[in-house]
């Protein structure tokens, strides 16, 4: 069995989600450090599903189908 090493045969492109530039990852232009430090895991999810941070109305939905959607009968 063969193994490759590293990144060999990986594809980069571009992307439209998150990008490194000087160091720094972003997820749809904000810092991961600023969304570890003050986002939380529903804001998140919807910046990645929605590109934009909601609005409170919208967080308090989201939340809400978030906890619907995984009830487990």
């Amino acid at each position: 069995m063969s193994t490759t090493k590293g990144l060999e045969g990986v594809v980069a492109t571009t992307s439209s989600v998150s990008s490194i530039i000087d160091g720094v990852l972003t997820y749809h232009g904000y810092d991961i450090d600023d969304l570890t430090n003050y986002a939380i895991f529903e804001e998140v999810v919807y910046l990645l599903w929605n590109h934009r941070l909601p609005t409170e109305a919208e967080l308090v939905q989201f939340k809400q189908e978030l906890a619907t959607s995984s009830a487990v009968p």
